[in-house]
């Protein structure tokens, strides 16, 4: 379910699964300061843990919230 800026929702029909099944929505609410909770059973599908980093990301039908890949930067010495 995507939710628009005028306050309405709706199903995309590019939300499906390889499958062609589509995927089964699931509604949050924004609480204050707009947080916004990701549903358990999405957050174990896409392995979301506390402190995970997500990306939002701004979309023209609204906004894509999205795991975000973090790979740790190696720092080198003068000696190597």
């Amino acid at each position: 379910m995507i939710f628009l800026n005028d306050g309405s929702h709706k199903i995309l029909p590019d939300y499906q699964t390889r499958r062609g099944g589509v995927m089964p929505a699931e509604t949050s609410k924004v609480g204050k300061r707009g947080t916004v909770v990701i549903p358990a059973s999405l957050q174990r599908r896409f392995g979301i843990t506390e402190g995970s980093l997500v990306i939002a990301e701004e979309r023209t039908d609204g906004v894509l919230i999205r795991p975000a890949a973090v790979f740790p930067i190696e720092m080198y010495t003068p000696e190597r």
